[in-house]
């Protein structure tokens, strides 16, 4: 909740060089503690973006707990990152219960129907991962059906076009909530 609260904040991000690789290869270490799954790297850009480690590293830390949630001893798990001339990517895919098309999924307090089922919680994590991807300027994009697992995108420019006042979009907004045509997270 206090995220939530400092975003409001004008330091809110406090952005500097950020080794891509250097941070997911972190990021699945850290992951690898949270749950009895088949944990793998996708793939890690060689690039140095501009980015606020910590924020960055709670919000995909937030998709992890959500997969490990989602998924089952065995299951697959992956944290990957990609960049092109004009954008950052970094991802959690899983293969667990997937995910109904559900616009308020990223709204504080929202929790699907497979969340209340599996565990507890108060329905912030996506809100949080929102919140400091368009704090990068950035966007969420989503990617699953039902059983079919899910993979959760935070997409960020190379060259922030905003930062902590950026306003959120709701066209746009539920346009990234559905299904990514592309066929993956790079």
């Amino acid at each position: 909740l206090e995220i939530l609260a400092d975003a409001e904040q004008r330091d809110f991000l406090r952005c500097q060089p950020v080794a891509l690789d250097l941070l997911t290869h972190e990021i699945v270490a850290k992951a690898t503690v949270m749950g009895d799954r088949r944990w793998r790297l996708d793939a890690a850009a060689d690039v140095v973006v501009d980015a606020d480690r910590h924020r960055l590293t709670e919000a995909v830390m937030n998709l992890v707990h959500n997969a490990v949630m989602h998924t089952s001893t065995g299951d697959t798990i992956a944290v990957g990152s990609s960049a092109t001339a004009s954008e950052w990517r970094i991802w959690v895919r899983d293969s667990g219960v997937g995910l109904p098309a559900d616009p308020d999924l990223f709204e504080p307090y929202v929790r699907g129907d497979a969340a209340r089922a599996r565990y507890q919680g108060a329905g912030l994590g996506l809100a949080i991962v929102r919140l400091v991807a368009m704090s990068h300027g950035g966007h969420v994009l989503v990617d699953g059906l039902p059983g079919l697992g899910a993979t959760f995108t935070i997409v960020a420019p190379r060259s922030p076009e905003g930062g902590p006042d950026v306003g959120f979009d709701e066209g746009r907004a539920a346009a990234e909530l559905s299904p990514d045509p592309g066929g993956g997270p790079a």
